[in-house]
């Protein structure tokens, strides 16, 4: 999962992802959201998830904000 860099190994695109998802799985969980919330209506699939950065804040921040709201 590593690759040879010029100041050392770095990680791979791959990994990177794997491990962002895993990040991604423990907000829901510790935020108590269920997959079929309704803040997460917008996940279709893989094919139809929405890729923009703008996107992906606003849902984080509706997400953390209703883990707070539910404390």
């Amino acid at each position: 999962m590593v690759y040879p860099g010029p100041d050392g190994p770095y990680d791979s695109i791959r990994w990177e992802v794997f491990a962002e998802s895993l990040q991604d799985y423990a907000i829901l969980q510790s935020a108590g959201i269920s997959p079929d919330d309704a803040l997460l209506a917008e996940l279709k699939g893989y094919d139809d998830f929405p890729k923009s950065e703008e996107w992906i804040q606003t849902t984080l921040k509706n997400i953390l904000t209703h883990a707070d709201a539910a404390r």
